[in-house]
């Protein structure tokens, strides 16, 4: 056995040592007098998680933010971004194709759906899943699925209604193509878009000002999106902005 007997640096050490573990009882009881715990305090304290953890998915209800979860494209710098709102924004190296705003139009009204009361987001391994409703609009159940296409460079998004009524529509809007700012200082335009560099993308969704000098072609059962300055970018399988829910099925952008 080594003894310490003539390296007074030990006896030092254990002092410190005992000291610590003898003060920590004291520090997570210690009160400021207000019946608050003092800021240093390890006892515990209110805490509520943002997110939870439910059947093998990461769950938010009614969150906050836009394009904080990424879906990423096969081994190719592209990804679909969708969030604890429904939106969906389609980004690769060079371009931000769009974005995608659904929304609900019962009779002559009509409603966003990131704008609807109840949003339930349940983010799996390569996909996303929105459950919505509204206090206005009872007994109506949306569900939408969103995931990067397992081959090649694109999204698809699954749209399904329980509760409508005759006459109800789905109506969505598709815009914000953007390509990479030359001085942007950064390799690729997900590095400008990604929240993990930018948390300000985070409280906003499409806007008529990330719009601004896009120009859309119509051509059969598909528009092409161009932004400046005139690069072709995106193609739909649906030319109508408005579509009877009889129609709706998967939309592969």
């Amino acid at each position: 056995m080594t003894s310490c007997r003539h390296a007074p640096s030990c006896h030092i050490l254990a002092l410190l040592i005992m000291s610590f573990w003898i003060s920590m009882p004291l520090l997570a009881t210690e009160d400021s007098g207000m019946g608050q715990k003092h800021p240093g305090s390890l006892a515990p304290f209110d805490f509520k998680a943002t997110y939870s953890v439910e059947d093998g998915a990461i769950v938010s209800h009614n969150g906050a933010r836009f394009f904080n979860r990424p879906l990423y494209a096969p081994n190719i710098p592209a990804m679909a971004f969708a969030g604890d709102k429904p939106q969906m924004r389609f980004i690769d190296a060079e371009y931000c194709y769009g974005t995608l705003l659904l929304g609900y139009a019962p009779g002559e009204s009509s409603k966003w759906l990131h704008e609807f009361d109840h949003i339930t987001t349940r983010f799996y391994p390569a996909r996303v899943v929105w459950e919505i409703s509204d206090s206005s609009l009872e007994g109506l159940r949306i569900r939408c699925e969103a995931a990067a296409l397992a081959v090649g460079n694109g999204m698809t998004l699954k749209f399904l209604v329980e509760g409508q009524q005759t006459g109800d529509d789905v109506i969505w809007a598709f815009g914000g193509a953007t390509p990479k700012r030359q001085d942007s200082g950064v390799p690729t335009i997900i590095w400008e878009l990604d929240p993990s560099f930018n948390p300000a993308q985070t409280t906003k969704g499409l806007t008529p000002e990330s719009c601004a000098g896009n120009r859309a072609e119509a051509s059969g059962e598909a528009f092409v999106l161009t932004p400046p300055p005139f690069q072709r970018l995106s193609r739909s399988s649906h030319l109508r902005n408005r579509l009877p829910i009889r129609a709706i099925g998967i939309w592969q952008l």
